[in-house]
């Protein structure tokens, strides 16, 4: 006679998966990741070095990080790493890694990744592991890749902006087709800015970014409109 309570307990260890959750943060210009497991409940925090410029880069090195914990548990079993940007989680060469060492990468949204408050977290990983991935991803990823990102926002370091308006500057170099834009977009932009990077927003925060980014020459605003000044 077959023990249903054992059968059951069978039955849900066969559909225990193996889940890894990674993201990647930044604060004033510098870059964390983090690393969620959820079966063994570890959790670690490491800071990227200051070379990393972009948070499409650092969501990368999270990724990578991810693969190279599951390479290290040494063992055969599936795993499933979850990322929330789709651009990192579909990169062909951390893809053709992920195959070799039996693990899928998965999108998820944003709001459901539990490694979204590690990354923001105390980092408690050494300064040499970083210097460990940072040499595994100048293997795995072709130079011009990483050269291209460099230059794409080498302005930036060009420009006396504050931190978190050198952040929005990196969003307006993304988001160029956008303009020109209305005054009121233009806050809904640095609004998100300011979400995206967990930092308090205060009266007249848009009017000082605005301001920061004209007297740079980025941004000319005319009549409630914000056009960029195109850069020879």
């Amino acid at each position: 006679m077959i023990n249903v309570n054992t059968e059951s307990k069978r039955l849900q260890v066969r559909k225990k998966k193996n889940i890894i959750y990674v993201d990647a943060s930044s604060f004033n210009g510098r870059f964390k990741i983090g690393l969620y497991d959820k079966n063994r409940k570890r959790k670690h925090t490491l800071k990227l070095g200051k070379a990393i410029k972009h948070i499409h880069i650092a969501e990368q090195y999270a990724i990578l990080y991810g693969l190279m914990y599951i390479q290290k548990r040494n063992t055969t079993k599936k795993y499933i790493l979850m990322n929330d940007c789709e651009s990192a989680v579909s990169d062909d060469a951390l893809m053709n890694l992920s195959i070799r060492i039996n693990t899928r990468l998965l999108w998820i949204p944003r709001e459901i990744n539990k490694a979204d408050k590690i990354a923001k977290s105390k980092v408690n990983k050494k300064k040499k592991v970083w210097h460990g991935l940072h040499f595994l991803m100048s293997v795995l990823s072709p130079d011009k890749v990483l050269l291209q990102e460099e230059k794409k926002y080498a302005l930036i370091t060009e420009k006396v902006l504050s931190p978190i308006v050198k952040i929005i500057y990196q969003k307006i170099q993304n988001e160029r087709n956008s303009f020109p834009m209305t005054t009121a977009d233009f806050s809904q932009m640095v609004t998100s800015v300011y979400n995206d990077e967990d930092v308090e927003m205060k009266k007249g925060t848009s009017l000082r970014a605005r301001k920061e980014l004209s007297d740079n020459k980025i941004i000319r605003v005319a009549n409630k409109v914000v056009t960029l000044i195109t850069e020879d």
